[in-house]
């Protein structure tokens, strides 16, 4: 076994907190903007990088795997990886369609003014 690449016993949880933390913010905010339309730019910027922050988690998990690092290192970092890949990643294209849906609807609501 090789030396970890961090204390395991301090540090484990660092890396998924913080992406919960963040991922989690951002979840919140589309959830509070998507319906009305608003902030579309600013949404699916932070979503991409949530996933790509995911994503990075990801490989970084798979590498410390496959150089042999103890669980208690690679598994931090693969579990929210994997989770965060597959939500935001599953959820994008439901999050762009309520955009668009949102954008449809804004010419038909100036019409009832």
């Amino acid at each position: 076994m090789t030396q970890p690449w961090f204390d395991p016993n301090r540090t484990a949880w660092t890396a998924g907190v913080a992406y919960a933390l963040a991922a989690g913010a951002v979840g919140m905010a589309a959830g509070r903007m998507e319906p009305r339309g608003r902030a579309r730019h600013w949404i699916m910027t932070a979503w991409l990088a949530a996933w790509t922050a995911g994503m990075a988690l990801l490989v970084t998990g798979a590498v410390a795997q496959a150089v042999r690092q103890p669980a208690s290192v690679w598994a931090p970092l693969l579990a929210p990886g994997v989770y965060g890949c597959a939500l935001t990643g599953g959820l994008s294209s439901f999050l762009a369609k309520h955009y668009r849906e949102a954008e449809e609807r804004r010419p038909v609501a100036k019409d009832l003014l």
